[in-house]
């Protein structure tokens, strides 16, 4: 029996980035760097809250 646990991440980059489509709708596409693909096993087993910096005008 696993546990979950409260995590809190707080990085520069998020697990997403905003972005404008075509159309100027916001779309959430998957963060860059290799901090999201490290974590990601860890945001699956425990309720983790992200805190990041926003890097772009849609991230806001």
């Amino acid at each position: 029996m696993s546990v979950r646990r409260k995590l809190i991440v707080v990085s520069n980059r998020g697990p997403l980035a905003f972005a404008l489509d075509a159309d100027g709708a916001r779309v959430a596409r998957r963060g860059a760097g290799g901090l999201v693909t490290a974590l990601a096993p860890l945001v699956s087993r425990h309720d983790v809250t992200w805190i990041a910096s926003a890097l772009s005008d849609e991230d806001r």
